[in-house]
């Protein structure tokens, strides 16, 4: 869900815009991978009741946080209710929106690799690069380094099925499903726990020190994601998948 939309929403101005990246040994790649991503509700009933929980716990987190910050610095607490109003409404049409068909694009190029979104088939835009000089991530909007890019997934627990193969694209690829932490240090309020569960379709032929949707070096390390299935543990009924339409990497 990748995630930096819930931030956004939940701590209503924070802007993540650095991010460090460690060195993974890899063969550099030249070419083009492009993904598209679709969410979509597949149980409505689950869904209407799991997330309207989930996103009341979340106001209800915020509210605690922002109470317990004014009173500490003496300051009017009246007015916190309706200034969260707002946010259960853009929650559900940010996170949980399901009519917009999103493109990623990485671009694999001498000296970095670039990540593009294209929303609604227009309006493409770069987000953010991975330098291989340093090999750092950057945020393209001001050119700043993001720092722990690579450490903001918390893997729980791993599971390889070698024995389930699927052909995508060319490639042969094997079964893996994780569950992982969301990882929000720094920021000012402090998200509630946000366990997600994610299955890829992963190859071996390629190693890649970047991928603009898996962050974790425990995968990068080993293969490469070509399909994504992502779901969050405390909503039922609702995923967002992640499709190869393209890729032409030599």
């Amino acid at each position: 869900m990748k995630t930096s939309r819930l931030l956004l929403i939940f701590t209503s101005l924070i802007i993540i815009n650095k991010v460090a990246a460690q060195n993974i040994p890899s063969k550099q790649k030249l070419g083009i991978v492009t993904y598209t991503k679709q969410s979509k509700i597949i149980d409505t009933t689950a869904f209407n009741k799991t997330s309207s929980i989930f996103a009341k716990n979340m106001i209800d987190s915020l509210k605690s946080q922002l109470i317990t910050s004014k009173i500490k610095f003496g300051e009017d607490t009246s007015g916190i209710n309706a200034a969260t109003e707002p946010f259960e409404n853009l929650m559900f049409q940010e996170v949980f929106k399901t009519e917009t068909l999103e493109t990623h694009i990485d671009e694999f190029q001498k000296d970095k690799i670039v990540n593009f979104v294209i929303e609604d088939q227009s309006n493409k835009r770069e987000r953010f690069n991975f330098n291989y000089a340093d090999n750092l991530v950057y945020n393209s909007y001001n050119s700043e380094e993001i720092e722990d890019y690579f450490e903001s997934e918390e893997i729980i627990s791993l599971k390889e099925y070698k024995t389930e193969n699927k052909l995508i694209k060319g490639y042969n690829c094997f079964k893996v499903t994780y569950l992982y932490r969301e990882k929000f240090d720094g920021t000012e309020f402090q998200m509630p726990d946000m366990i997600m569960e994610r299955e890829l379709w992963v190859t071996d032929k390629i190693i890649a020190p970047f991928h603009s949707i898996i962050r974790s070096q425990q995968i990068l390390s080993k293969y490469y994601p070509l399909e994504i299935t992502e779901k969050m543990s405390k909503v039922d009924g609702f995923e967002t998948k992640y499709l190869v339409e393209n890729i032409s990497l030599k």
